[in-house]
């Protein structure tokens, strides 16, 4: 999947979850809103998916089981939340849901691509100017071109392996590695965890309404939050609940929850409000991960630019140097 700088595949999922929560929301059947889908081209999903859908859900399937067998189109993260929306008679929230994720996955790329547009410039400039000095003086044309291609080569390699490992459909070990390296980033991997918090909260609220049983919704919620880290944490939640244990208790050992979903889910488990608690962490974690992934779609171009500049600055010097150097001044 080479999509990582480019925003139309989320943008179109989005929409698509977008409008197929309108027409839900409108009291339009669910294979009815497919069908209208379907005619109009399924936006960030195709056609034949779309009719696959179709077809399983006539022949008596539920919509996770029907989307769960396009899961090579489908992302894991959508398949759980849909499937608990579905069960939890929350299926338009979590439509919702998915269209505000996946707009601002497309917004914040927009956002990085505007602000790398400049410093992306600057770098071809760089390498087309770097080894002219030595076309002037030598006259050697196809050395230039080599010394231009090389580094321009490079970059396009180096992209091809960063989409290739932020690609979703690799197993969950890769993601996990992925998932701890984006998380000594600034911004970034608090970004990436509040946005993993918010939907783990979405999917268990609306489990826990849909009368799910605790194990059974936490665990679900963990892997419709698409953190392989929670995940795994959540290992040891099933032997907890059998021990006796209340969610709360098991939380205060939980390293990958933070203070305040901690407290407030001992508040709401004390007080009989898990529901109301729930829908506030997710409005809160929602928008500490949308405010963090904009920071750091607003710094990380310049942080490029300034590293650009720096390599420019010194090979420019160090030209010079050698260039007075070889003159004895």
């Amino acid at each position: 999947m080479l999509g990582l700088l480019n925003p139309r595949p989320h943008s179109r999922r989005a929409e698509f979850y977008h409008q197929l929560g309108i027409m839900i929301r409108a009291g339009v059947s669910l294979p009815n809103a497919l069908a209208s889908m379907h005619r109009n081209g399924g936006f960030g999903v195709s056609r034949k998916t779309v009719e696959s859908w179709m077809q399983r859900l006539s022949m008596g399937s539920t919509f996770e089981e029907a989307i769960a067998a396009s899961s090579d189109e489908v992302p894991a993260l959508d398949i759980a939340l849909l499937g608990s929306g579905e069960k939890s008679g929350r299926f338009e929230d979590c439509l919702s849901a998915l269209s505000h994720y996946y707009s601002q996955i497309a917004a914040n790329i927009r956002s990085v691509l505007s602000g790398l547009a400049w410093p992306i410039l600057t770098l071809f400039i760089m390498i087309a100017l770097g080894p002219l000095p030595d076309l002037v003086l030598k006259g050697d044309v196809s050395h230039y071109f080599g010394q231009v291609f090389r580094p321009l080569v490079i970059l396009c390699g180096l992209f091809v392996l960063m989409s290739l490992a932020f690609d979703s459909r690799r197993g969950r070990p890769w993601q996990a590695w992925m998932e701890r390296v984006l998380g000594l980033v600034p911004f970034l991997g608090g970004g990436i965890k509040a946005m993993a918090l918010a939907r783990f909260s979405l999917a268990l609220e609306a489990l826990l309404n849909a009368g799910v049983d605790t194990p059974k919704a936490w665990s679900s919620a963990a892997y419709a939050s698409g953190s392989p880290m929670l995940a795994r944490e959540m290992k040891s939640f099933g032997s907890a609940m059998e021990r006796g244990r209340t969610p709360s208790e098991w939380l205060q050992e939980a390293r990958f929850f933070p203070d305040l979903f901690k407290m407030s889910y001992a508040t709401g488990e004390l007080s009989g409000k898990v529901d109301e608690n729930l829908q506030r962490l997710i409005q809160v974690y929602a928008e500490e991960g949308s405010m963090k992934l904009q920071a750091f779609s607003a710094w990380f171009p310049r942080l490029i630019y300034l590293i650009i500049v720096l390599v420019a600055a010194y090979r420019i010097l160090s030209f010079y140097s050698g260039y007075f150097g070889g003159l004895g001044i």
